[in-house]
């Protein structure tokens, strides 16, 4: 689950121009279980069904902190701006904010 939680939030990263890659450590695993935590506190959030085995890849310092940057970005949010509340609509301001952030990462 954390790999699969893990691949969307690089995925996120990397959507914004960043080097997106999984990997496996104390820093990346702790921004796993926030990104985690967030999905999972939406109402349209479905855990996947399926798990697919990454590369591994070492955790550096650096690549922790851009992991948690984008999961504290991602904790900033509204559901609807993750695409995780179908009942609302994000705002395009936050939707912006969101990009910035995460593109800040």
């Amino acid at each position: 689950m954390k790999k699969i939680v893990m691949a969307l939030a690089l995925g996120i990263l990397g959507a914004f121009g960043a080097i997106g890659i999984g990997c496996g450590g104390n820093a990346c695993d702790a921004a796993a279980d926030d990104l985690l935590a967030t999905y999972e506190a939406c109402p349209d959030y479905e855990a996947p069904t399926t798990s697919g085995s990454g590369t591994a890849v070492e955790c550096t310092d650096a690549l922790g902190k851009k992991s948690q940057c984008v999961a504290d970005c991602a904790a900033a949010q509204s559901c609807e701006c993750l695409g995780l509340d179908k009942s609302k609509t994000c705002a395009v301001a936050d939707l912006t904010k969101y990009g910035e952030c995460v593109g800040g990462c």
